[in-house]
């Protein structure tokens, strides 16, 4: 699947992974998947842009998936998104798409490394010390007991 994800309970954190296949029709039906999804509804994100990930989508393209992710949730929701972006394309689409969001910086950021996102949402146990996403093969980091993959 070009969008996974996984739902830590423990951590209440659901970390979402993107790889080089995914298109924006797979990520937003990978929105409308967590939004109903009663278990990862409120919970933070960190997600994981491996290598290639959304670098060849448009500025239309990046503009569509921020609106329809408003529509679900918008700045009302709770939660905070850290977006892990290995490659400068991936880090500048994903600055885009903050700008196109309604979501405040306050719940949004962007980051070079997972390490850096897990310590900006204050995740600091398991899967800390993971690498960036491009060398990540195994899945979202930190899976463990508490957590189930969709």
């Amino acid at each position: 699947m070009p969008v996974r994800y996984t739902v830590d309970h423990c951590e209440a954190l659901v970390t979402v992974v993107i790889d080089e296949r995914a298109t924006p029709s797979d990520l937003l039906g990978h929105f409308e998947a967590i939004a109903s999804d009663g278990d990862a509804r409120e919970f933070d994100r960190l997600v994981i842009l491996r290598e290639g990930g959304i670098k060849s989508f448009s500025q239309g393209d990046i503009a569509e998936v921020a609106e329809r992710a408003d529509q679900l949730w918008g700045d009302r929701a709770g939660f905070r998104i850290a977006i892990v972006a290995a490659m400068p394309v991936q880090f500048g689409l994903s600055r885009m798409y903050s700008l196109c969001s309604a979501r405040s910086s306050e719940k949004q950021a962007v980051f070079h490394s997972v390490q850096e996102a897990r310590s900006w949402l204050g995740r600091q146990g398991p899967g800390a010390d993971a690498p960036t996403p491009a060398p990540l093969e195994a899945g979202p980091p930190g899976l463990g007991a508490c957590a189930v993959e969709r």
